[in-house]
């Protein structure tokens, strides 16, 4: 026993068996349906007739309501559509470590943390995990802050007292500019290299700035300039003449520090650390000696940046070779 065909739009079209069609009877438009399907009906009602359709939804709703009213239950009305609940094992550190991962390794800013679309995905799950948790932009920023400045001190504590090797290099894009430190040095494995930081140049490009950015990056790390063996930069007269700048203040024995001519009391775990940072500095002075006696801090011209020039010199002077030949040709 086949379903009772209930579908209202049935009412305006008539069905011929032997071609398998449905003719449209609404107002004399005569459009031909394939095959009887309700769903394909109220289709054509629905894009042809939309006044139509929307008479025939609104007489469906009062009969509802009419059947309702005599006691009668609809479908709808019996049948209650739940929300699915789903269980995720999240954590909070897990939530606060995948935001810090959004704006540091995918690059997105801050305000993501406030955008409407962002906080319906995590309203639910900070509400859910109460207090523990608070996701926005003021505390996402303390909070990679306070990473980054973990890793710095980590970082410092490798570098302590070993005898290092920096590579410096600018790069501009559109209206930014930034300047490129990394450090090299021997783990006594073998040679590892390391980005100290990438800092925004927000001056005119002169040795003395880039010196005085580079002094600061190593203050940042508690890198003493004497750890310093040799700068490897390109061949830009600002860059060789911030390597002297810097090659100066390390034969002069200026410290990089900041001075604040503060006198503090001190305890004997401070004179007791006191020492121990007198003896790495003699240990690496010693150091310094053996590789460079009277060591002062040597400048390494890029040997890429050298050999592009080569090329570069060597193909103008083609170049030049090469008109003079088609002026003789002519």
């Amino acid at each position: 026993m086949g379903r009772n065909q209930e579908n209202p739009m049935r009412k305006h079209f008539s069905f011929n068996a032997a071609s398998n069609k449905s003719i449209c009877q609404v107002g004399g438009c005569g459009a031909e349906i394939i095959g009887n399907h309700g769903g394909n009906l109220q289709r054509h009602i629905q894009r042809r007739h939309p006044d139509l359709f929307e008479k025939s939804l609104q007489d469906q709703q009062n009969q509802n309501k009419r059947s309702a009213a005599d006691g009668q239950n609809t479908l709808d009305s019996v049948i209650v559509k739940k929300p699915k609940q789903f269980q995720v094992a999240l954590t909070p550190d897990t939530l606060k470590v995948a935001c810090v991962e959004l704006v540091t390794v995918n690059g997105r800013p801050f305000s993501l943390m406030e955008d409407s679309g962002f906080r319906k995905i995590t309203d639910p799950i900070q509400n859910a995990m109460g207090k523990s948790v608070t996701i926005n932009s003021s505390n996402m920023r303390d909070r990679v802050s306070g990473i980054a400045q973990g890793e710095r001190e980590k970082f410092a504590n490798e570098l302590s007292g070993r005898l290092l090797m920096l590579k410096i290099d600018s790069a501009t894009c559109r209206d930014r500019s930034v300047l490129g430190i990394n450090v090299q040095y021997s783990d006594g494995k073998g040679v590892v290299l390391r980005t100290l930081a990438v800092r925004d140049l927000t001056e005119r490009h002169t040795s003395k700035y880039i010196s005085t950015v580079v002094m600061y990056v190593l203050r940042q790390y508690n890198i003493s300039l004497q750890q310093v063996y040799s700068v490897t930069s390109d061949n830009g007269a600002n860059m060789l003449k911030a390597v002297t700048l810097l090659s100066d203040i390390q034969e002069r024995g200026e410290s990089n520090e900041d001075t604040t001519g503060k006198e503090t009391e001190q305890t004997g775990e401070d004179v007791e650390k006191a020492g121990e940072d007198v003896g790495n500095q003699e240990e690496l002075t010693l150091q310094l000696n053996s590789v460079w006696p009277g060591h002062v801090l040597r400048s390494e011209r890029c040997a890429a940046h050298t050999l592009q020039l080569a090329v570069d010199d060597a193909l103008k002077e083609a170049s030049n070779i090469i008109a003079k030949a088609r002026h003789v040709a002519k």
